[in-house]
């Protein structure tokens, strides 16, 4: 058992006896003070790192550093815990950040393959609070991401499968959006390095824009099972962040306008306000020039129903007009044919 008061009233004294300053204090104890605790935190972390994985690693990091807040708090004076944070900074972690991210079987890349939500949150916590942390942990993450993707894209059987060669991209977007938000405090740097890794494999395959636009006009189609009107403008939202990822927007265009075409000529799309939305989002995305062709289309589709409408309602007056007509000359028939009465005398 320590005695917390004892102690501190000992390092309080040397404190004291300082006169106005914390000489006393700095020279005759915190010096030394931190000196034997660097090492001690040097050989426990050689011990430890060796023999245990990150996830373990991190966890006993994080104790280290709540033992220490706690330990300046009960013994000693509070100028002392920005210094031992940081020994216990530089021995745990900055000289090892390297293996604790790289570890194999449990390293960063690992987390992210088992979405390990809460071990991801410590290690961005930690490895935040040194020098370069954040960025080293970038580097990794972004080129596993864009391994994770290019497996995806440059799959020849996914590639022959267009809706699912979509929905796994989408899946991926997902998870790794949900490790942004709920690990990574939705850091915009993760963010960036996340879509940098996004373009990079999504452009590796030339038919990624016609693929995205074969999976818009399934979405937008009549009868697509299992989803309604909110949860396809949803899946639609999230198709819209690949398609930014899109380099060759111009060919996505053309492929666009031939799946719209068919979907309002054959009379195949779900709504006419989902269209428009969709068409809204790519005006949003790429400007009114990119979206007047498609708008176009939209007020031909106008311009003939009326024409139509018009055409229908000249058919039925003409027809009533003949009806008439033809009732008109039977009647005159008929009069002209009707018999005399017959006179009194008879």
């Amino acid at each position: 058992m320590v005695s917390r008061p004892l102690l501190k009233s000992v390092t309080q004294m040397l404190v004291d006896l300082g006169i106005n300053s914390r000489q006393v204090y700095e020279e005759d104890f915190e010096k030394q003070f931190l000196e034997v605790s660097a090492n001690f935190y040097k050989a426990e972390s050689n011990n430890f790192i060796s023999t245990n994985s990150s996830s373990e690693y991190l966890k006993k990091v994080e104790r280290r550093l709540n033992e220490e807040v706690e330990r300046v708090k009960h013994y000693l004076d509070q100028a002392t815990d920005a210094k031992i944070k940081e020994v216990v900074e530089r021995e745990l972690i900055t000289a090892h950040m390297k293996a604790i991210i790289e570890m194999n079987g449990s390293g960063l890349v690992n987390m992210l393959k088992d979405d390990k939500v809460d071990d991801l949150l410590r290690m961005y916590t930690l490895l935040g609070r040194v020098a370069h942390g954040h960025s080293s942990m970038r580097k990794v993450m972004g080129d596993h991401i864009k391994d994770e993707g290019k497996a995806i894209v440059e799959d020849t059987e996914m590639q022959e499968r267009p809706l699912d060669y979509v929905q796994k991209l989408l899946e991926l977007k997902d998870k790794y959006d949900d490790i942004l938000v709920n690990a990574m405090n939705n850091d915009k740097n993760f963010q960036h390095a996340l879509n940098q890794a996004f373009e990079f494999f999504i452009n590796l395959n030339n038919r990624s824009p016609e693929y995205i636009s074969l999976f818009i006009d399934d979405k937008l189609q009549k009868g697509t099972k299992g989803t309604n009107e909110e949860e396809t403008e949803g899946v639609l939202d999230k198709v819209m962040m690949l398609f930014r990822f899109i380099q060759e927007k111009d060919i996505f265009e053309k492929y666009y306008k031939q799946h719209l075409a068919k979907r309002l000529l054959l009379n195949r799309s779900s709504s006419d306000d989902q269209e428009r939305n969709m068409i809204a989002k790519l005006k949003t995305e790429c400007g009114y020039q990119f979206t007047s062709k498609l708008e176009g289309m939209f007020q031909d589709m106008k311009l003939s129903a009326q024409t139509s409408d018009g055409f229908k309602e000249y058919i039925n007056k003409i027809e009533s007009v003949r009806c008439n007509a033809i009732y008109l000359q039977r009647l005159a028939a008929l009069l002209t044919f009707v018999p005399l009465e017959p006179s009194p005398w008879y």
